[in-house]
This record gives C-alpha cells, sequence and structure tokens, in this order.
C-alpha cells in the first residue's frame, strides 16, 4: 500500500481547491451567460402538407458562420398581422447544433412592393444541443422583414448564451 506523505496529501488538497475554484468560475460564468446576436438569411425551400420547411445561412457573434433550417406552418393569408409559431428551430455550427422553438408576429404591409412583410415581437428559445452545444441554452429576441411571396427573410436576433 503507497505511504501518503504530508507533501503529496498538501499537493492533493492544493490540486483540489483549485479545480473547485476553476470549476466554480466556469459555472458563475455558465449562469451569468453571454451577449450572443447575429443575422439570418433565410427562405422558404420545400412545401410538406401544412409545413414549410425554410432554410438559410446565420452570421453569429459568438460562433461565426452556421445554417439554420425552420419548420412553420403555411401562411393561409396574404394580407395582415398573423402569429406565427416555429414548433421546431435547428441552428447548425461547425462545433454542434441547437434546437429549439420560437414565435413572432408577421405584418404583412404590401408596401413598397406586394408581399412586403415585417417581423416583429420575435421570441426565440434554444434548449438542446449536441456538440459544446450540449447543456446550454439560449433565450433571445428578434426582428426582421422578408416578403411572402418569394419566401425570403432577414432577421436579427439578440440574447443570452448560457
Amino acid at each position: 500500500m503507497p505511504r501518503i506523505t504530508r507533501r503529496s496529501l498538501t499537493a492533493g488538497v492544493s490540486l483540489i481547491g483549485a479545480l473547485a475554484v476553476a470549476i466554480g468560475g466556469v459555472a458563475g460564468a455558465a449562469a451569468k451567460g453571454r451577449t450572443e446576436r447575429g443575422v439570418v438569411h433565410f427562405a422558404v425551400v420545400q412545401t410538406i402538407g401544412q409545413t414549410n420547411v425554410a432554410a438559410g445561412a446565420q452570421s453569429d457573434s459568438l460562433f461565426g458562420q452556421g445554417a439554420v433550417v425552420y419548420r412553420l406552418h403555411v401562411l393561409t393569408t396574404t394580407s395582415g398581422k398573423i402569429t406565427i409559431k416555429i414548433p421546431k428551430v435547428t441552428d447548425f455550427y461547425s462545433t454542434g447544433s441547437a434546437t429549439g422553438s420560437a414565435s413572432a408576429t408577421l405584418t404583412i404591409t404590401n408596401t413598397p412592393n406586394q408581399g412586403d412583410a415585417t417581423v416583429t415581437g420575435g421570441v426565440l428559445k434554444l434548449a438542446k444541443g449536441t456538440g459544446t452545444h450540449k447543456g446550454h441554452t439560449f433565450t433571445g429576441t428578434f426582428s426582421g422583414s422578408g416578403n411572402i411571396t418569394s419566401g425570403m427573410y432577414t432577421i436579427q436576433y439578440k440574447g443570452t448564451y448560457r
């Protein structure tokens, strides 16, 4: 059986203390969160029954370039305000992916062009992740504009990554 000396015991206690401080610092940083913001350009690429599948490119302040896929219900009107619910949002980065849901108000203005619309009051929550995003969350807001005829949109988002 190995003999434990006072020096090895002190070194072991110091190492455990240093790890506890480091882990506490990481946990504190995760609890506080980091500001994250970005821009997404996307378009409806396919309609399956009553679901539109939209995909696009994203530029994020923390993770750089990525891709997005949204699954949302097909619009049934060409004017007015519509509450949009996106039950499945997936963001892909080179380090992993994050999945969640979103909602917003789409106001079809038809100004200056037919089909023009604004996106306001957007709320985005990503709660599941893979790779380096596993165990992390994102909660944020978004707004933007697009055109229901072309199906192309640009949105800006900001929030907290934990």
